[in-house]
């Protein structure tokens, strides 16, 4: 949404006030023009040069008449309405010069205010938005190799809804994957002994960081995978052996997977989510979405930092990252 489309009507109230401002200096203009006629100086007329005078004037009945009382009363009557108006028509101009002003204000408040809603409108619309499932529903899978010896695997799927380019990293909650009991057929309480197994994974969430070595001036990152816009993506959360798996899907107790995710929208903000997702048995057979929220912001924090390091912000856009500009000075410029 530019400023052009802002709903204001406030085309009709700049003419008017310009409008405004133009009539006031015009009339103005026109009260300070002096009269021709009654600025017209008056010469006094010697009538004691003409020929065939029957008298003689005084020099100061001359002066009289040039200066005739009439005349001078309507001068001084006239420059006290000139000065009124001359007062009235400049407050109309001073009036409408700090009305333009004013709405100027306004207007300069309303294509700031119409500027943030259009970029958060831009952000919202293009930036990158990552969530757990395809399009048809799935959100995850369990798949079994050919090879006897081989692990089964879950693979999770996720989607990036928006335009921007995700920079994307996953895993599951934790380390651990399930404790099992050591009998792989056991799946009822009443086969279950006092031996049990832990299982895990290597595969679990890390949140994203970058930084710079305080010592040598050198960065380092973590590892990320990129999912372009409108783009799906499929990773294995964990892996067991198959009887295992069997284990987990027959067992009387809940068979669940969390996780977690950590993106850049490609704005420069850093997102994290967690999630859940159940397996259902018989006769549906699927892993369904059982939950999921906004990590706390500890849970993508690093928890163990470096000493040696100086972190920056994982998501930093890419012409603010020191990291990338740096070239040979003895080698041609890219």
């Amino acid at each position: 949404m530019s400023s052009q489309d802002s709903p204001e009507p406030r085309g009709p109230l700049y003419i008017l006030v310009a409008v405004f401002a133009i009539f006031s200096a015009w009339f103005l203009s026109k009260l300070r023009t002096p009269n021709k006629e009654s600025s017209k100086p008056v010469t006094p007329r010697d009538y004691s040069q003409e020929e065939g005078d029957c008298c003689q004037f005084e020099p100061s009945l001359v002066h009289q008449i040039a200066q005739t009382p009439k005349q001078n009363d309507y001068t001084q009557r006239r420059k006290p309405h000139t000065l009124l108006w001359e007062k009235l028509a400049a407050g109309a101009v001073a009036i409408g010069t700090i009305g333009l002003l004013i709405v100027n204000i306004f207007s300069l408040g309303a294509s700031k205010r119409a500027a943030i809603d259009a970029r958060k409108a831009l952000v919202e619309s293009e930036q990158a938005h990552v969530a757990i499932g395809r399009p048809d529903g799935t959100v995850a899978e369990i798949v079994w190799p050919k090879d006897p010896k081989a692990k089964a695997g879950i693979i999770v799927y996720f989607q990036n809804n928006g335009h921007f380019p995700a920079k994307f990293n996953w895993g599951n909650d934790s380390p651990m994957i399930a404790v099992l009991p050591a009998d792989p057929s056991a799946i009822k309480e009443s086969q279950y002994t006092s031996q049990w197994l832990p299982f895990e994974t290597d595969h679990y969430f890390r949140p994203m960081w970058r930084a710079k070595n305080r010592k040598t001036g050198g960065f380092g990152w973590s590892g990320t995978i990129t999912i372009p816009g409108n783009s799906a993506y499929e990773g294995i959360l964990w892996e067991l052996p198959k009887d295992r798996m069997l284990q987990l899907m027959n067992w009387d107790r809940p068979f669940t997977a969390t996780g977690k995710f950590d993106y850049c929208n490609g704005f420069g903000h850093h997102l994290c989510r967690k999630f859940s997702i159940g397996y259902v048995r018989s006769p549906y057979n699927r892993f369904i979405l059982v939950g999921g929220d906004e990590c706390a912001i500890w849970e993508y924090q690093v928890l163990n930092p470096d000493p040696n390091f100086d972190y920056r912000p994982p998501c930093e856009l890419t012409e603010e990252r020191e990291e990338l500009r740096g070239s040979f000075s003895s080698k041609p410029k890219p």
